[in-house]
């Protein structure tokens, strides 16, 4: 009895172990899917504003609600690079006016602009230098988060930033900014930058029309612009509305190839258990989906999923090899989750360099993926717990059995063998023997003192 109700505390125990897993994957499932509909509102918020102020403030509120602060605001480059000017702003005093502008140099976030990194600091104490660059009386900083903003030239080459995203003291619960605020205000600033240089090309295209300079050539790339902020958001809904990581991982490569002009594209997913390479899709390739690199892996392939850094070559550093498929121009994108990474992007480059929205499209995929991955591992941890359940079919409770006979008697009153009772009410099985005593009891010592005979023979 006593051997009964510690199993039965144990599967209790396990139970409940198995409800928490449960309830957590259900809570990291729906704030995944409450982080993809946010930026997907905030990419259509940006697509219809029509002047820097209004992208600006949206880019703000967009921030402030993904990662609460008391203090933000939007700072863009003026032309020549060397004066910041606040686009949009909450918490800074009257008294620095609508739109102060001050110099490049005396701003920290100059140092973020200049670097095109972006910066978090929870405790400011912690950095004397900013610190005292922040140490205004009239209000003081504890915590700082700034991402720039920046987009990739037509031209191709390094990417230009046109100012920054930044927010200080947080009010998160947390007390403190996190990594996961970062992410979402990367994408964010990314969607909000391609806004920003759409419309600077639509101002540089209204005067190429008035001096009658390159109008040509600029219509094409305002509608090349256009052409992919639409493919984007289509995709995204797309990604949004599968129900698989396969059907995700095809939707990438297709919109890659067919929606922003690269030639190829193939996305290699890092499998778990053999932490091996696969192809997930391919599309222009010689290459099968499922098929496993191997040791056959371009060193370049795994220096990006290592080092999480992207590389775009037009053939000054050699052709890249993917099973078979010799790229001169190529892109490798690495393919992050929310706290893992998935794997690598490959295309080869087309006549522009879109590595901003394969970022942007890498971002939604990565979310969706995480979402689906999550969902997977929910489903599971329910068959286990539903498996538990039907080997929770165990004895408890009060048993009345007689003190001679040892018989049980079940509920309706009929007196049972102990092993048939225990069979018909839980799924063990009996296999029948006779123990030493019984044996004296029945045949005697002497019968006994032979077979103890005949073992010591046998040995």
């Amino acid at each position: 009895m006593k051997k009964d109700n510690m199993e039965q505390t144990e599967n209790d125990a396990r139970t409940i172990h198995l409800q928490e897993e449960i309830n957590s994957l259900s809570g990291e499932l729906l704030r995944a899917y409450q982080e993809i509909h946010s930026l997907y509102r905030i990419s259509e918020a940006l697509g219809i504003r029509r002047s820097l102020e209004e992208i600006a403030q949206t880019l703000l509120d967009s921030a402030l609600t993904l990662a609460p602060a008391r203090r933000g605001s939007v700072m863009l480059l003026e032309p020549g690079g060397e004066f910041l000017t606040v686009f949009a702003s909450v918490g800074i005093p009257t008294e620095f006016g609508t739109h102060p502008t001050m110099r490049l140099e005396d701003s920290v976030i100059g140092e973020v602009i200049g670097s095109g990194k972006p910066l978090l600091i929870n405790a400011i104490t912690d950095h004397p230098r900013i610190a005292a660059r922040l140490n205004r009386k009239s209000f003081l900083t504890s915590s700082l988060l700034s991402v720039p903003l920046q987009v990739a030239p037509l031209t191709g080459g390094q990417q230009w930033t046109l100012g920054s995203v930044n927010l200080a003291d947080t009010l998160n619960e947390k007390g403190y900014f996190t990594s996961n605020e970062l992410k979402l205000l990367t994408a964010t600033a990314a969607q909000a930058a391609l806004s920003i240089q759409n419309l600077r090309l639509i101002s540089d295209l209204k005067e190429a029309n008035e001096h009658n300079v390159e109008l040509t050539e600029m219509t094409d790339v305002l509608f090349s612009q256009n052409s992919q902020l639409t493919e984007l958001h289509k995709v995204g809904m797309d990604i949004s509305k599968t129900d698989n990581v396969d059907g995700v991982c095809h939707l990438m490569v297709e919109a890659a190839v067919n929606g922003f002009g690269a030639g190829s594209a193939a996305l290699l997913l890092l499998d778990d258990k053999s932490k091996e390479l696969r192809v997930a899709a391919a599309t222009g390739f010689k290459i099968a989906a499922g098929t496993t690199l191997g040791n056959r892996v371009d060193g370049r392939i795994i220096e990006a999923l290592e080092t999480g850094r992207m590389r775009y070559s037009r053939g000054s550093s050699g052709p890249l090899n993917l099973c078979g498929n010799s790229l001169d121009e190529w892109g490798l994108f690495p393919f992050k989750g929310r706290s893992s990474k998935l794997g690598v992007f490959v295309l080869q480059a087309g006549l522009e360099d879109i590595s901003d929205s394969i970022a942007i499209l890498l971002n939604s995929g990565a979310t969706a993926i995480d979402t689906l991955l999550l969902n997977e591992r929910l489903q599971k941890e329910k068959s286990k717990r539903a498996k538990a359940e039907e080997h929770l079919k165990v004895l408890s409770g009060m048993l009345p059995i007689c003190c001679s006979c040892k018989k049980i008697r079940d509920d309706n009153g009929y007196w049972e063998q102990v092993e048939v009772y225990v069979r018909d009410h839980s799924e063990a099985e009996f296999s029948h023997g006779i123990c030493p005593e019984c044996i004296e009891k029945l045949y005697g010592r002497e019968f006994c003192d032979k077979i103890e005979k005949k073992k010591g023979e046998q040995k």
